[in-house]
């Protein structure tokens, strides 16, 4: 669910891509395919000191900036985020 997170959701709303994350778990759930009931990606690919680091500099607290900052960080390339 992170690769398809990283890869996929860059330029989706916060709500669209909760929306995706659920029906991934669905369908892993219907694969029998095992994860985390709790996943966000701040909790999988997210470090706590550096996301705190990016707060106190001026990044909204919020899911979506912090998971746009978890995405441009984590890809190898250019990553595609539509950030309002």
């Amino acid at each position: 669910m992170s690769a398809g997170y990283i890869s996929y959701v860059g330029t989706f709303t916060a709500t669209f891509r909760n929306s995706l994350l659920k029906d991934w778990m669905k369908d892993l759930v219907a694969k029998d395919v095992p994860f985390s009931n709790d996943f966000t990606v701040e909790k999988q690919l997210g470090e706590p000191v550096v996301i705190r680091d990016w707060l106190i500099k001026g990044l909204p607290a919020d899911s979506l900036s912090v998971s746009n900052g978890i995405i441009a960080t984590s890809s190898k390339r250019w990553p595609l985020i539509i950030d309002p």
